[in-house]
């Protein structure tokens, strides 16, 4: 099997663990955590009705080194948390948290060797053949006919998108069989919506713009430790008009709706990974687990052991 985005290689190859072969599809689906990974999981199919051909959400080990490959599909690549150095193709790409990468079928892509080691990070991706996506919905597949690379800062509304298509894949629930098209087809208009039609946004009612941007910085940044202050100087607006602005329009300041996409953040990675509660913590931006575990039982009622165990069984 040829290395992809969600398999990467690192100079330990035993420690690849593998999960299960999914029955639920007569498309073969095998799902396991690649080697040079601390958690996530990472999914492949040789063939599947919606398109979808491989997927996963993963959690890096300093040690991962993904070395250059090709796909015959199409592939999104969202970098959630961290940094990473890619070469995709001829191009060489620094990316940040939001940033989303399309790469085209046959173009070749892996980790930049002269960046020398990579730092840890948390990122998402999708493999995806834009011709099966449309001969099931023509006006979608055929967004995807070019070969060229894209590339946006601007994925702030990926990642919701991304994690409800992992989520169809990791687990086995009630109609399945339909949820997880719906979720690749979610998944590709937003990321048409960022890469081919980038700023073509008709609100259907009126919006400030600065309150779109703040919004979008926190959903980006979880873990910056936020004042108003920076906030309203990196939108443009004083304290008192942005805390203004952001209450009418979210119906809740700007710290309160910080507070709870952390938490929302950390239900996540609380039922999808085995992390340790204090470095979920840090990573969604709380002093400490015993923070994390007050403000998330104020919000969900129970603590988070007790929800990382319902939510895991």
């Amino acid at each position: 099997m040829s290395a992809t985005l969600g398999s990467p290689r690192s100079e330990d190859a035993s420690d690849q663990r593998h999960f299960a072969t999914d029955p639920r599809f007569d498309e073969g689906w095998r799902l396991w955590l690649p080697d040079g990974l601390d958690t996530g999981v990472h999914a492949e199919t040789p063939g599947q009705p919606s398109g979808l051909r491989h997927a996963g959400e993963n959690w890096t080990k300093p040690s991962l080194c993904i070395q250059p490959h090709v796909h015959d599909t199409w592939e999104l690549y969202l970098q959630l948390h961290g940094t990473s150095r890619w070469l995709v193709g001829d191009r060489v790409l620094g990316l940040a948290p939001g940033w989303v990468v399309a790469v085209p079928p046959a173009v070749v892509h892996g980790h930049d060797p002269a960046a020398g080691r990579q730092r840890r990070h948390h990122y998402a991706y999708a493999g995806f053949d834009a011709g099966a996506v449309g001969r099931r919905v023509p006006e979608l597949g055929a967004v995807w006919r070019g070969g060229k690379v894209l590339v946006s800062a601007q994925g702030w509304s990926l990642p919701p998108a991304f994690r409800a298509l992992v989520r169809e894949i990791a687990h086995d629930r009630p109609l399945g069989d339909l949820a997880l098209p719906a979720a690749l087809d979610l998944l590709l208009v937003e990321a048409v919506r960022v890469l081919h039609s980038p700023g073509d946004v008709a609100p259907r009612m009126p919006k400030h713009p600065a309150v779109a941007r703040a919004k979008a910085l926190l959903d980006e940044d979880l873990a910056r430790s936020w004042t108003l202050t920076a906030l309203a100087a990196a939108v443009g607006l004083s304290r008192a008009h942005l805390s203004e602005l952001f209450a009418a329009e979210v119906g809740q300041p700007p710290y309160t709706y910080l507070l709870e996409r952390r938490v929302e953040r950390a239900a996540h990675l609380l039922a999808v990974t085995s992390r340790g509660v204090g470095e979920i913590a840090a990573d969604v931006g709380f002093a400490s687990g015993s923070s994390l575990a007050r403000v998330f039982r104020s919000v969900h009622g129970i603590p988070p052991a007790r929800w990382r165990r319902d939510a895991q069984a």
